[in-house]
């Protein structure tokens, strides 16, 4: 994944799409250390005149992202209510928005709020398994049960999805 992510620093690019700089950036706060999570968390506090919407938007994205894995909830929260602010809400890239509010939902403790801002409709697999997540996390058996036979059903359909394999087997 490193190599990846190296290859495409290293690549041209021309205008980058929202979901691409997104994923881009995701990777980079993922597969950073603590240390260069605090570099990062610098870089991307500060403004840039000259900023396009999806570079504001990628900063901001990093800055939520680095400032949770490093357990500072609070400077996160800020961070992406800026990135709420940017984003208006008709436009296609809400739902990144919307799953990095969840997993901060999550990483509080309030699975009600994951919920609500995953919504109801159909999920991609990475909401998917977040809205397990929370379900889980809900306390009430009901939404427990249906969140396991969920990630049954994603582990029957795709036997290799190890994360699904992993959120399942820690709540059976």
């Amino acid at each position: 994944a490193l190599a990846r992510v190296q290859q495409l620093n290293a690549a041209k690019e021309p205008v980058a799409s929202f979901q691409f700089a997104m994923a881009k950036a995701r990777a980079q706060v993922l597969l950073a250390s603590d240390l260069e999570l605090d570099r990062l968390t610098q870089i991307h506090s500060q403004p840039r005149n000259d900023a396009t919407r999806t570079q504001e938007a990628t900063s901001l994205y990093v800055r939520v992202m680095a400032e949770m894995r490093l357990h500072r909830l609070d400077k996160a929260m800020v961070a992406w209510q800026e990135l709420d602010r940017l984003i208006p809400l008709p436009d296609v890239s809400r739902s990144w928005v919307q799953s990095l509010k969840a997993e901060m939902a999550l990483a509080q403790n309030k699975p009600g709020q994951a919920l609500e801002a995953l919504g109801n409709g159909a999920l991609q697999r990475a909401d998917r398994l977040l809205r397990n997540k929370a379900l889980i996390s809900s306390g009430l058996e009901a939404q427990r049960r249906a969140a396991i036979e969920d990630l049954e059903l994603m582990c029957a359909l795709n036997p290799k999805d190890a994360m699904a394999w992993e959120i399942g087997r820690a709540h059976v």
